[in-house]
């Protein structure tokens, strides 16, 4: 197995908790697949079949309304797990699936994981737990949208790719503005407007490149 795909998988917080010969078990499941940007995975309505945990790159999962208009969701990178509760339901995918750049995934085939995990019951407990700090997540990222104006949503979302580390930081965005400004729930001009704002905190920004200043003190900001 690829060390990037085992590594992935134990950084995931669907398989960290598992013990090496459940973990190797279930790695051994992993089907390694790749799609390219712009590449659709599923479509809202398809039989949920299968479940995914990103390797590299970054999966956008949306729903369209009846005239097209596209709401995101969420957007998952490295580490990450999706899908698992619409494969676990046996019924289909309540949103659709794409890359938005080119992206690494292992696949887990629902039937013979389903199988597994009666098996091996703590299993189902990885999973349980996951799904519920997904959830906390999820309120979470609601909250900030909801109750946090734009400069302190920005914040918050850049303090997460600084994946905790303090001091002056330099990140590049990992995809679009665009679709940066949809996840955090905002137009494009506004998001411009937010980074503008958080030049006196210290950010700045030369296309894709942003330059934190001190992410200990916009850790702050956005709390």
């Amino acid at each position: 197995m690829d060390q990037s795909i085992t590594g992935a998988l134990r950084r995931s917080p669907l398989f960290c908790a598992l013990n090496q010969p459940v973990f190797e078990h279930i790695q051994a499941l992993a089907v390694p697949v790749r799609f390219s940007s712009g590449q659709v995975l599923f479509q809202q309505g398809d039989a949920a079949t299968r479940f995914f945990v990103v390797i590299d790159g970054w999966i956008k999962l949306y729903r369209q309304s009846a005239v097209g208009e596209e709401t995101v969701i969420n957007i998952f990178g490295a580490g990450e797990s999706f899908a698992e509760a619409a494969m676990f339901s046996g019924q289909t995918y309540p949103v659709s699936a794409e890359a938005v750049t080119d992206t690494a995934l292992a696949a887990f085939e629902g039937r013979s994981f389903l199988a597994n995990m009666e098996r091996q019951p703590e299993i189902a407990r990885a999973l349980l737990s996951s799904m519920a700090r997904r959830m906390h997540a999820l309120v979470r990222d609601l909250e900030q949208m909801k109750g946090r104006p734009a400069p302190k949503r920005l914040a918050a979302w850049l303090v997460r790719l600084c994946g905790g580390r303090e001091g002056p930081v330099e990140i590049r965005l990992p995809y679009e503005k665009s679709l940066i400004a949809a996840r955090l729930g905002m137009t494009p001009e506004s998001l411009s407007r937010a980074f503008s704002r958080l030049r006196r905190h210290g950010v700045t920004t030369r296309g894709a490149l942003v330059t934190i200043r001190d992410c200990k003190a916009l850790r702050t900001l956005e709390s």
